[in-house]
């Protein structure tokens, strides 16, 4: 059924979704930038984009079949059959998060209607809503065209309803009918083809290679692919032109559903293809981060005349009072003590109206400790924040106090940050801090050392009572030790994945926390520490490249994920994105330029 959006046709749709989001949803409207297209890149050639996804292919499945035409397609691929869809899998949200480079957690879009979802805790606020790349495309430059070859009817007349051209298609081949036929015919700058059997094949029987319906649909469909490749090639023009492929899935499943965020769930494969592009498998070690939102507990926060709601609890993660958590007392270590994280700190979140939302400079702001309050007079240690670059290390014997800053702290990317602690004397400790394995700072403060002890619980996050708790960060792979690392040793472990068997360092490790379970435990999964229970409204957990400063610079090591698509696709065609879109995927292909851009 074809779909041809002339200008009419497109006022008239544009007004019917502005009226059935107006009341709820607020999208950006920034000032267009034109710019040319269809004229010649840098080298010479004209880029284009075709954008295939086949729908419900788990990435390993998928590396199981092994397909004669993507086989085909790798010799010339950047690819991946371990990259990450979003971790809401419904076929809705996949696509929003494909289509706008921004995940579920931000785009809020669950289903077909493609409205984000209003905040259930503050009912009338308006939502934020993130326009597709082709509405951002037909902005950027309304010359070039872009087509639509899609099973799903939602897709053409809600989430790419800026389209020029758009097809619903009854069957997968229907789709590369019809896509062979607009690659001989038109003149795309950008096509978006979904094929959709291999899902119910999925469905069906299973989304498994061992399943005979679910291989012989990959295969099928490959079979289309290997078509459309062969149109693509065959188009009049196609030596002037550069065109970059991209090869996907929206999720993959688990037995005979999908939906959740299991691995298998999330798994799906990517392919990008070109035919300068040189093969290479992009893979990369994941991690489990939890994120720590900043609250503050009164309901209601008063700056000048201006009263802003605090929003939904915030969360944290505490371990039990008393003797079962002494062991992350510094003074109940003789041997020292060291504490070392990987960690993403983020704009803060909280209080949008406050003098200090949306910044990365908070002062005194808690990150992690074993302290009763955020002072200076309670026993105990904690690290917390010292404006936009530092972490204060601080240590309180219940008497005397001091603090070591240190700097180089990263914010908005993952870094590794490790302090030591060791005792000089009776009066004397010295502290040690280290950022991606390299040493920061190194002074000596006046407490004793012995007492640096507090019945409080440690906790990560916001600490109670409620003072300068309001820090938003990710966090992973947090690992206590019960001695002073040497700078070689911090060195080592900043780079550690994971304990070999036989390493001696493990028997150090008191307390190792990883991941959350889904009863909102953090177990130690190394070591004699406590269970840390999580808290808040919302905790949010996620699977993230694992980041190791020892690996930073190797172009292979590359965790693809599907809101990475968006970026690719506008540098492919040499359009900025804008700042203000607050796009989440990362940027890989400019890694390969020496392969493609001609001198």
């Amino acid at each position: 059924m074809k779909k041809n959006l002339n200008i009419f046709r497109q006022l008239i749709l544009a007004f019917g979704v502005l009226l059935l989001v107006i009341s709820c949803t607020k999208y950006e409207n920034p000032e267009a930038v034109y710019e040319e297209y269809e004229q010649a890149s840098k080298d010479g050639m004209v880029r284009k984009v075709l954008f295939i996804s086949i729908d419900g292919v788990v990435g390993e499945e998928m590396r199981k079949v092994m397909p004669t035409n993507v086989a085909e397609m790798l010799k010339n691929s950047k690819y991946s059959f371990r990259t990450l869809s979003d971790a809401q899998t419904t076929d809705a949200s996949t696509w929003m998060s494909m289509m706008s480079g921004v995940k579920y957690a931000m785009h809020q879009v669950g289903d077909e209607s493609y409205i984000p979802k209003p905040n259930p805790n503050h009912p009338h606020e308006n939502t934020a809503g993130y326009s597709s790349i082709l509405y951002r495309i037909s902005t950027l430059a309304p010359t070039l065209k872009s087509y639509v070859v899609a099973r799903d009817e939602s897709i053409t007349n809600k989430l790419l309803v800026s389209a020029d051209e758009s097809f619903v298609s009854k069957t997968d081949e229907e789709v590369k009918n019809t896509t062979v036929d607009f690659l001989d015919k038109k003149n795309p700058a950008v096509t978006v083809v979904q094929f959709k059997d291999v899902l119910l094949a999925g469905q069906l029987e299973g989304f498994s290679a061992g399943k005979t319906a679910y291989a012989d649909a990959i295969k099928k469909v490959d079979g289309y692919v290997g078509e459309i490749m062969t149109a693509v090639k065959n188009r009049k023009n196609y030596e002037n032109e550069d065109w970059l492929v991209i090869l996907t899935s929206n999720h993959g499943g688990l037995g005979k559903s999908y939906g959740g965020d299991s691995f298998n769930e999330r798994n799906v494969f990517a392919v990008y293809y070109n035919q300068n592009f040189k093969s290479l498998e992009l893979n990369a070690d994941l991690m489990n981060s939890l994120r720590y939102k900043g609250w503050f507990s009164n309901k209601n926060l008063t700056q000048g005349k201006v009263t802003i709601n605090t929003g939904e609890e915030g969360t944290r993660a505490v371990s039990p009072d008393g003797d079962v958590s002494k062991m992350l007392d510094i003074g109940n270590n003789p041997d020292g003590f060291t504490i070392e994280f990987k960690a993403k700190f983020q704009k803060t979140t909280s209080h949008p109206g406050a003098d200090y939302f949306d910044t990365f400079s908070l002062w005194y702001h808690s990150i992690l400790g074993k302290k009763q309050e955020n002072d200076d007079v309670s026993a105990g240690w904690m690290l917390r924040t010292q404006g936009d670059s530092q972490i204060g290390v601080r240590l309180s014997d219940g008497t005397t106090n001091g603090q070591v800053l240190v700097g180089n702290r990263r914010n908005d990317e993952w870094f590794h940050f490790a302090a030591t602690v060791k005792k000089i004397d009776s009066k004397t400790v010295r502290v040690e801090g280290y950022v991606n394995g390299v040493l920061a700072t190194s002074e000596n403060i006046s407490v004793n050392y012995e007492k640096v002890i507090s019945n409080s619980p440690f906790f990560v996050g916001y600490i109670t009572p409620f003072r300068y708790g309001l820090l938003d960060f990710q966090l992973s792979d947090l690992r206590l030790w019960n001695k002073t690392l040497s700078a070689a040793e911090v060195s080592k472990v900043s780079c550690l994945m994971d304990f070999e068997t036989s390493d001696p360092l493990k028997a150090h490790v008191v307390g190792y926390y990883r991941s959350m379970e889904s009863n909102k435990e953090m177990k130690n999964s190394l070591g004699l520490g406590p269970v840390l229970m999580v808290s808040g409204a919302k905790p949010e957990t996620d699977l993230v490249q694992n980041f190791s400063p020892c690996t930073v610079g190797d172009d292979s090591i590359v965790q693809i994920q599907s809101d990475d698509i968006y970026t690719q696709i506008f540098y492919w065609l040499e359009l900025r994105t804008q700042k203000e879109w607050n796009l989440q995927g990362q940027l890989f292909l400019n890694k390969y330029e020496v392969e493609f851009l001609k001198p």
